[in-house]
């Protein structure tokens, strides 16, 4: 029988990152739930936009795998967890504790680095193809913030990890 050497208790993050990410082919699935973990975000939450692939609403246990694999990799003992929502309705519904931005890419004048970021922080990144213009006008009626990534057109993949990355660094540099 296995005993263990030690146990180390970690409290719980004072800064949360919510990502809901639409739908997307699974062919980059396992690097984006990989860089979610690296990045430690608090939740991982997948919704069907208007533009995303056909949509299977159904937590892979290949992407638990994948999750904890990450965790031991970078060190993270807080696993995010993973929901896959109905709609963009049921993301809007809940969160009113967060800050509430969305990677826009027709946002024109606000950049991610020049807006106050608080310590919640509840990201919502639309599909390849951009949000349908009722998306983005209902995430705005809800309260969301659009924001700027630059001028590129990014994948979805690429404004995950750019968006991610900075608000990681942020809150990092602010604990």
């Amino acid at each position: 029988m296995l005993e263990p050497l030690s146990i180390t208790q970690h409290p719980e993050p004072e800064n949360k990152i919510k990502v809901a990410l639409a739908w997307q082919r699974a062919k980059n699935r396992d690097f984006i739930l990989e860089k979610c973990v690296e990045l430690k975000c608090w939740e991982i939450l997948f919704w069907p936009a208007k533009f995303s692939p056909p949509f299977t609403p159904k937590i892979k246990e290949s992407w638990l795998k994948k999750i904890i694999n990450a965790g031991k990799q970078c060190q993270n003992p807080w696993l995010p967890q993973i929901k896959i929502l109905n709609s963009l309705e049921e993301l809007t519904n809940s969160n009113s504790e967060y800050q509430k931005l969305f990677f826009w890419e027709k946002e024109e004048k606000r950049l991610l680095t020049k807006i106050s970021l608080k310590k919640n922080i509840l990201i919502v990144i639309g599909p390849e193809g951009g949000f349908a213009e009722q998306e983005s006008t209902y995430l705005k009626q809800k309260g969301f913030t659009s924001v700027s990534l630059g001028s590129s057109t990014l994948r979805l993949e690429t404004a995950m990890l750019i968006g991610i990355g900075y608000i990681y660094l942020f809150l990092e540099s602010s604990t």
